[in-house]
């Protein structure tokens, strides 16, 4: 789980290196973007020759960057499969670019591999989250390794530049309890994040203890259910390009816009507005009625509650982002260590026979 954690990091800078003549495009001189009406309609089209007939419940969003240069991502998540489908098209010509299979892409195993150990979903997360439960003690209790029997043998010379660095020079079993207690002992912090904000999505218990946490021990907001009426002879169609110009205004300065498309007859369409690429934790969202185009609700960041944000910036803090760069690089690190002391404590319970 760490390792992959430790490449899911960056899987939006892997895309760009193996897929970057499908991400990026060239816009014309003074050309503007085709309808999205129109680019759903061939995404659709691309996504059912290599899916066959999506059945009804069927997932779909499209997402769409403030950057000219970017192409538009239609995803399909049929009801009842494993994975789902990524179609890159061109927002000013129309093509199709390619179409991703994430249930066999590399990055689409990658995050297999990391929620649910490539078993059964409902199986494999069951596991991961009771792993990461007992990882959490075993972090805590590794501080035993760091701290001296006796306390005050800290202030004695070179004890503490002892915990902090690792002596190569010594026998194998010195440099590998070296390598857990040292590097342990710099990811601890980092992740005990990561693992607690792992628990979030593995119990629910979890999460309602964070928001409990969060808000001084309120009980969380129950999610507003946004629905569609019946269908009209008022019908906007199409509703999607309706939904863009409302959200255009409504939620100005997005640098990535998310449709998502309703799944049922009764559920509203939706324009989720992201302020940054690169995090999620402030996003807002629009809700429409499919049939009418009738804004019937709206989310914005500042009405959340503490626990409410705290539940939306989970994600971001996973994966470091919320701390830019730094924050990767510091979640890539700490899983990699993470990844070593199971190794490493093996070998020191090992030699002590």
């Amino acid at each position: 789980m760490a390792f992959t954690g430790a490449l899911y990091v960056f899987a939006p800078d892997i895309t760009e290196l193996y897929l970057h003549r499908y991400t990026r495009v060239s816009p014309p001189a003074g050309g503007r973007p085709l309808a999205a009406a129109a680019l759903v309609e061939r995404a659709e089209a691309a996504a059912e020759r290599a899916a066959g007939r999506l059945p009804a419940g069927t997932r779909r969003w499209l997402t769409l960057s403030a950057e000219r240069g970017r192409s538009v991502v239609y995803t399909v998540a049929p009801a009842g499969a494993a994975g789902w489908y990524e179609v890159y098209v061109d927002p000013y010509r129309g093509e199709v670019l390619i179409v991703r299979d994430m249930l066999w892409d590399p990055l689409g195993v990658l995050l297999r591999a990391h929620q649910t150990l490539l078993l059964p979903e409902a199986i494999g997360r069951s596991v991961v989250g009771i792993a990461v439960l007992v990882f959490v003690p075993s972090l805590l209790t590794g501080l035993v390794l760091w701290f001296p029997r006796r306390p005050g043998e800290l202030g004695r010379p070179g004890a503490l530049r002892q915990r902090f660095t690792i002596d190569l020079r010594g026998r194998f079993f010195r440099v590998n309890y070296d390598l857990h207690r040292v590097l342990g002992g710099y990811a601890l912090v980092v992740s005990l994040i990561l693992a607690l904000t792992g628990l979030v999505w593995s119990f629910a218990w979890m999460d309602r203890g964070v928001y409990w946490i969060a808000t001084g021990g309120k009980p969380p907001r129950e999610p507003a259910a946004w629905r569609s009426g019946p269908a009209a002879s008022t019908a906007v169609r199409p509703v999607v390009d309706h939904a863009l110009a409302l959200a255009a205004s409504a939620l100005p300065g997005a640098a990535r816009l998310e449709v998502g498309f309703p799944a049922g007859p009764t559920d509203a369409l939706s324009v989720c507005a992201s302020p940054e690429a690169g995090t999620s934790y402030r996003t807002e969202c629009l809700w429409l009625d499919q049939y009418t185009g009738r804004q019937i609700g709206l989310e914005r960041y500042r009405d959340k509650d503490a626990g409410e944000r705290l539940r939306a910036m989970n994600y971001d803090i996973h994966l470091g982002r919320i701390a830019g760069l730094p924050g990767r690089i510091a979640v890539f690190l700490a899983s990699l260590v993470a990844a070593s002391l199971p190794i490493t404590g093996a070998l020191i319970w090992w030699n002590r026979g």
